[in-house]
């Protein structure tokens, strides 16, 4: 599953407290952004780090929001890239096949493609990835998983649809 046209926000070297991520994901959200991926650490120094992936045409609302709460959630640095794009692999299985997510990273690492950012869970992986690399990682994906064209997906307007390949 393939979610196109995104920015990716940091925000960086926040306090670890807690509130910071409804503090900031309720400012986005006041100012009608959706964030489609979420992910957050701590560090060895206990500060926090939120990476998000919103709509690329919600850029400037989203750094406008979380200018607005700056003094609530003080961070070091707020940086953002565009033409990132989000991509998921589901598998209703995936909790009972150990280094299924090593095995997506490997092979995304093997088509030559940095990854912005991780989240997984019980069911799927995902990862922001730079658009300009959206075929390599497709491609690898692909073959590495044995997924046939009509098994890659885009989101798009809510619904998800088949991924036209080098669109």
């Amino acid at each position: 599953m393939l979610t196109l046209n995104l920015a990716k926000v940091g925000v960086m070297s926040l306090p670890d407290r807690p509130g910071v991520a409804g503090t900031l994901l309720g400012a986005i959200g006041r100012r009608g952004v959706n964030a489609h991926f979420v992910v957050e650490l701590t560090d060895h120094t206990n500060r926090s780090h939120i990476v998000l992936g919103v709509g690329e045409t919600d850029i400037d609302l989203t750094l406008a929001a979380i200018g607005d709460i700056a003094s609530d959630i003080p961070a070091a640095a707020v940086v953002h890239q565009r033409e990132v794009v989000l991509v998921s692999i589901h598998g209703p299985h995936f909790r009972d096949r150990p280094g299924c997510a090593a095995e997506a990273f490997t092979a995304i690492a093997a088509a030559g493609v940095n990854i912005l950012a991780i989240s997984t869970s019980v069911s799927s992986i995902s990862c922001l990835v730079e658009r300009p690399n959206l075929n390599l990682v497709i491609e690898s994906l692909q073959h590495h998983f044995d997924v046939t064209d009509d098994g890659v997906l885009v989101a798009e307007d809510g619904l998800a649809r088949p991924w036209r390949h080098g669109r």
